[in-house]
């Protein structure tokens, strides 16, 4: 999570919500994830809420806007067999890195985060 407002941040714990939460997806947990904790970030006003699969190598961006969450998009990682048979204009039109809606100046380059992950 990402909590710009520093006076929430108290020795015992949180008070208040951060601007940022990131769930990464795990089998037992997706449900969840997207359902029960999604609509309890919405609720206490997370401006920002990330999901992100493992296995789909991809980030699901939700932004807070007049007290509901409103779809972003999905970043996802285009693997190097695709990206070898795309047409230039299909590379040019590609997301590759998206903007932080926090920050002007915090870009996330998509196959970075996925580096070095490994899935089962």
């Amino acid at each position: 999570m990402i909590i710009c407002n520093q006076d929430i941040i108290k020795r015992d714990g949180v008070y208040g919500a951060p601007d940022l939460v990131i769930e990464v997806l795990s089998p037992s947990t997706a449900h969840r994830d997207k359902g029960d904790k999604k609509a309890l970030y919405e609720k206490h006003g997370v401006k920002e809420y990330w999901i992100i699969s493992p296995d789909e190598k991809s980030i699901e961006v939700y932004l807070l806007k007049d007290g509901k969450y409103k779809w972003d998009n999905i970043y996802t990682v285009i693997p190097d067999d695709d990206w070898s048979k795309m047409t230039e204009e299909d590379k040019i039109e590609a997301v590759l890195t998206f903007k932080v809606s926090l920050y002007d100046d915090f870009i996330i380059d998509i196959k970075e985060v996925f580096e070095n992950v490994i899935t089962y």
